[in-house]
């Protein structure tokens, strides 16, 4: 305001912000997004999401290790309503590991690593972490014993009453 009662132009050009793409892909199955989350010491979540349906599937394990990503891929598979086509992920090392991606080579299933410092590319199963976070784990004690069983609880509301 000061400036233009002046008449003094900025030396600094303002940028107008540059609108996201949103990526969505049309078919069930043809692209599912892949995370880990530290939840405390010695807790991670695993989580996948579909692009297209917003499904997901949650699980909790010690440490984030290949056989565990192998665990977590076994599981995705089973419990997913849909075959899978495409899994992305972030430029995490256990899901670089050799095992893991003969398990992919093995199912047909296409791996796509987002580019490094990229995480909104990954944006839907970031989002629905911080939902987890927001909504989950603020009621539950993430040192109990039947944590799973919550988790497997709170996936399922998630999926089919939200």
């Amino acid at each position: 305001k000061v400036l233009s009662t002046h008449q003094v132009k900025p030396i600094k050009k303002f940028r107008r912000k540059v609108d996201f793409i949103r990526y969505e892909r049309p078919l069930p199955g043809d692209r599912i997004q892949m995370d880990t989350c530290k939840l405390g010491p010695g807790l991670y979540q695993y989580t996948s999401i579909d692009d297209c349906t917003r499904y997901r599937v949650l699980r909790i394990y010690k440490r984030r290790t290949a056989a565990n990503t192998l665990d977590f891929l076994d599981y995705v598979i089973e419990e997913m309503p849909f075959p899978i086509q495409r899994i992305q992920t972030d430029r995490g090392r256990e899901f670089f590991a050799e095992k893991v991606q003969k398990k992919l080579m093995q199912h047909g299933i296409k791996f796509r690593p987002n580019k490094p410092g990229s995480p909104h590319l990954n944006g839907k199963v970031e989002r629905s972490q911080k939902t987890d976070k927001s909504e989950f784990y603020a009621t539950v004690d993430i040192n109990s014993e039947d944590i799973q069983d919550k988790l497997a609880e709170w996936q399922h509301d998630y999926n089919w009453m939200r």
